[in-house]
């Protein structure tokens, strides 16, 4: 995959990641699945960061920027207006520094993971994590959804 691969690969997952987000009632942010889930709302707040970890990975500012929590266990909830107006600000700044990047860095540039600083990697693959993580928890909410009896299918999940 190259770096404008890449890009479209960011745009294809948030596109239905922005649908389920808009898709989430905002009546039942304090609503969880079980005992050791987030709450909608935390997991709203925490998927609304994932287009900017495109960012903080390339621009090597994790944490700084888009209101990002590093304390997951201290999540607050996020509504899902403000939620997907975060994650499409986010969106903004991912292509941004996706375009800024250059396709040699991309594809050789080892860089530490944010989580483990000793764990060491090439870019793109840190990178393709990052848009991973996006799409377990773009599942997680779809999975919220369907629970919650929300019109949600296999269209809305991988579609929009």
């Amino acid at each position: 995959m190259n770096l404008e691969q890449f890009g479209k690969y960011v745009e294809e997952v948030y596109r239905p990641t922005a649908s389920l987000i808009s898709l989430a009632p905002a009546k039942k942010l304090d609503w969880k699945p079980g005992e050791k889930f987030w709450v909608l709302g935390q997991l709203l707040n925490h998927l609304s960061t994932s287009t900017w970890s495109v960012a903080y990975v390339i621009n090597g500012s994790w944490f700084k920027e888009g209101g990002m929590e590093d304390d997951e266990e201290n999540l607050g909830p996020l509504d899902p207006k403000a939620a997907r107006a975060r994650l499409d600000q986010g969106l903004e700044a991912a292509k941004k520094a996706v375009a800024a990047l250059a396709e040699r860095d991309y594809q050789s540039k080892i860089v530490s993971a944010p989580w483990d600083p000793k764990l060491k990697m090439p870019l793109w693959r840190l990178l393709l994590f990052m848009v991973e993580h996006m799409a377990t928890h773009k599942t997680q909410l779809y999975m919220y959804l369907k629970l919650l009896g929300q019109p949600v299918n296999t269209q809305t999940l991988y579609m929009g």
